[in-house]
């Protein structure tokens, strides 16, 4: 029942790890992580938030609301609805196949959109930006400038910028190789490993023992994904 147990959570951490966030905003070099003091010793107690949710709210003013959805719906071939909750416009709920969404607001408190066919860095939206990932970014991106979608460099950044109808900044990146790993331990651990690579169609070389002879036997599965 033990060994059964262990199974099973395994399989589910690795199906819930293969939709895990991107890596993060930032591109090239790393940088310093500064924690602010705090009022209650919290590094004796672990982080209180354990991840970053795969959801995003947005606010766009209503004169962009037919040009947004458009984008997102025709262009980019997204999945949306429009939402009831009872304010002036419904809300825009935008998913991708991973199960991670957006969804958009609009109203008149929402920032306006600057004017003019191009746009710069300097003038760009100074609000939460948005990480897209595309197998063929540069498909994507073909799109987005013959839908005449302006667009920018950063130079924080390696990546191309765009501003969505309303002004909300977006990026499209593509989905990178990215592991994860799982490790077992214990009597069972070779065989409860193992059949979780089988389940989860993993190739052999995703299967790893580890032996000492100061430690129980250890086994890890990695999982590769795209």
């Amino acid at each position: 029942m033990v060994a059964q147990n262990t199974f099973i959570g395994l399989v589910a951490w690795l199906l819930i790890s293969s939709m895990a966030p991107p890596p993060a905003f930032a591109a090239g070099a790393s940088a310093k992580v500064q924690h602010p003091e705090s009022a209650t010793p919290s590094h004796t107690q672990g982080p209180v938030l354990t991840a970053l949710g795969p959801r995003v709210h947005m606010f766009v003013r209503p004169t962009y609301r037919e040009k947004f959805t458009q984008l997102f719906r025709d262009v980019l071939g997204c999945d949306t609805k429009e939402l009831n909750f009872g304010f002036s416009y419904p809300v825009l709920l935008v998913s991708f196949p991973d199960h991670s969404a957006f969804s958009v607001e609009f109203t008149d408190l929402a920032p306006e959109d600057v004017k003019g066919e191009t746009i710069d860095d300097a003038h760009a939206f100074r609000g939460a930006w948005i990480e897209f990932r595309a197998r063929d970014v540069s498909a994507v991106q073909e799109k987005l400038r013959a839908a005449g979608v302006r667009s920018f460099s950063h130079p924080g950044s390696k990546h191309v910028y765009f501003s969505a109808p309303g002004g909300q900044i977006f990026r499209v990146i593509a989905i990178r190789h990215a592991l994860v790993r799982a490790f077992v331990s214990g009597a069972n651990a070779e065989t409860i490993a193992q059949t979780a690579r089988i389940s989860q169609k993993l190739s052999d070389a995703t299967f790893k023992t580890i032996k000492s002879d100061a430690a129980p036997k250890k086994c890890f599965v990695e999982k590769t994904f795209e």
